[in-house]
């Protein structure tokens, strides 16, 4: 988005869906709304660069915010399995892409 400075806290599917699987095992619902992050922030460039594939940089968007952190409402007992960036060279390294 824009210059790719924004920043996020990117998780990864799995560790989404494990986070989401663990709230359902000790609360039996998901009514709670939850945090679910790995404390780590990346820019947007960065995450586009770990996928080492060409990107576009486009219009500035005015309602987006610059910085996001999650906080709040964590999971409890949950940890990230990895940081995003790492999942990605994992993910190109097993699906031969580079």
């Amino acid at each position: 988005v824009c210059d790719g400075t924004r920043i996020r806290d990117f998780t990864s599917i799995e560790d989404t869906v494990n986070a989401l699987m663990l709230l359902n095992r000790l609360n039996g619902n998901l009514e709670t709304a939850y945090h679910i992050g790995t404390g780590v922030n990346y820019s947007i460039l960065e995450v586009a660069i770990a996928f080492d594939h060409p990107y576009v940089f486009v219009e500035d968007r005015v309602y987006e915010l610059k910085n996001t952190v999650c906080s709040g409402t964590k999971v409890p007992l949950w940890k990230p399995y990895d940081d995003v960036i790492e999942h990605i060279k994992q993910w190109r390294t097993s699906n031969a892409l580079s």
